[in-house]
């Protein structure tokens, strides 16, 4: 079985909000981050990803949770870290990113954002909702 590596994070504003990522279709709602790519480590990785996606640049403040789904024959390995926002960047989506429309949103704070996604994993029964909303729940444990 195939296994990919994913960094995700729980993103917390200058402001004490919570960023995710929304797309245009209407099960769409995540942690910002992404895939890890060969031979990058996790922390480049998501250092790479998050101003990316968030538009913001970001300090690491710690790692909280790994979660294992299998889906579509692959072992998927997803690390979340914990981070806030240090300033403003530019967006650098990819083109498959820009077509889903994927764009950050807020949310006053960790658990409202739990909220939503738990309705999204219950409305949708998607395996990346069910993901992220593992390890917010995990990071609001923590």
């Amino acid at each position: 079985m195939k296994t990919v590596y994913k960094v995700r994070a729980l993103v917390t504003t200058e402001r004490g909000r919570v960023i995710a990522i929304k797309g245009n279709a209407d099960h769409v709602l995540q942690l910002p981050g992404g895939s890890v790519k060969p031979g990058e480590d996790l922390f480049a990785a998501i250092m790479r990803e998050l101003p990316e996606e968030t538009g913001r640049t970001i300090k690491i403040t710690g790692t909280v949770n790994t979660s294992t789904i299998k889906r579509n024959g692959v072992k998927e390995i997803t690390t979340l870290f914990t981070a806030t926002t240090t300033g403003r960047t530019v967006r650098k989506l990819t083109k498959r990113e820009r077509s889903r429309g994927l764009r950050p949103v807020t949310f006053g704070d960790a658990d409202k954002l739990a909220k939503a996604l738990k309705r999204k994993a219950r409305r949708y029964d998607r395996s990346a909702a069910k993901r992220d909303l593992r390890l917010v729940q995990a990071a609001l444990a923590a």
